[in-house]
């Protein structure tokens, strides 16, 4: 298994094909790979989206013992969603339109080395400290996380130093917190 911080999992692929045989790195692969790169790149602009678009992009909700929690994933740091005009306004509203308890951001950039964020959001400050406090501790701080003060009184958030623990990692988190409730 290769784990390396690289733009995307095609870059992995072609240095691993390059070194094993160099001949196979023809034009139409290339062509492949500078396609694949173009597609990356499209999927992760969001500037003529709004924030609910944004948010509502990739979304898992996920709910236990009368608590639902939406896990959206952004193609961007959440710190920087967060710059948008009026974000704490669309997150409330987004939260009171599909009855969220809780808004878990998880925020990627990809565009030199990989970095991640986290956010967690609620004006139930009970359930919203419960949940940042066991991300923080849950599987002996795997997630790395380290809290970032931000102007949102609603708004926990977080810089992620492990890069490689995605939504696949944070998301049995948050069921195993839920079914602890």
């Amino acid at each position: 298994m290769i784990v390396e911080p690289v733009g995307s999992c095609s870059t992995l692929v072609t240095n691993e094909i390059v070194k094993k045989n160099s001949e196979a790195l023809d034009e139409d692969l290339s062509n492949l790979l500078y396609v694949f790169e173009e597609l990356i790149t499209a999927k992760s602009d969001v500037s003529s989206l709004n924030s609910e678009q944004i948010f509502r992009k990739d979304l898992k909700v996920v709910e236990a013992n009368n608590i639902c929690v939406a896990v959206s994933s952004v193609p961007q740091l959440v710190k920087k969603y967060l710059q948008r005009e009026d974000i704490d306004v669309d997150l409330q509203n987004i939260s009171e339109s599909y009855n969220y308890d809780i808004i878990v951001l998880m925020g990627i950039d990809v565009s030199g080395e990989v970095e991640r964020d986290l956010a967690v959001v609620s004006r139930r400050k009970t359930l919203r400290e419960e949940l940042s406090v066991y991300l923080l501790e849950g599987k002996d701080g795997h997630l790395e996380l380290e809290v970032v003060e931000i102007q949102f009184k609603n708004i926990n958030l977080f810089n992620q130093k492990n890069r490689t623990a995605s939504r696949k990692i944070v998301l049995p988190l948050i069921k195993d917190w839920l079914e602890r409730k």
